[in-house]
């Protein structure tokens, strides 16, 4: 069992996900068709204690062009908080 978080982008993060961003407009303006990617990385913010599972889903074309872009913690995190 895991978790999944929601992560806000930061100047960093957003230069790891920019060439698959390009990469996919590139796609997505030869061919017309939604383009969807999903990759991970291990990744810290400063403020973190440690680096983390970052799990992405890029999504580009029709009206959506954002990545969702996800923190995935395992389940040991969880056991810590259950009573």
């Amino acid at each position: 069992m895991a978790y999944v978080i929601g992560v806000a982008r930061d100047p960093r993060l957003q230069a790891i996900v920019s060439l698959a961003e390009l990469a996919m407009a590139d796609e997505y303006a030869a061919t017309r068709i939604k383009q969807r990617m999903i990759d991970e990385f291990t990744y810290a913010a400063a403020s973190w204690d440690k680096p983390r599972r970052i799990v992405i889903r890029f999504e580009y074309g029709y009206s959506r062009h954002q990545p969702a872009i996800r923190r995935h913690q395992p389940d040991d995190r969880l056991s810590a908080l259950s009573p």
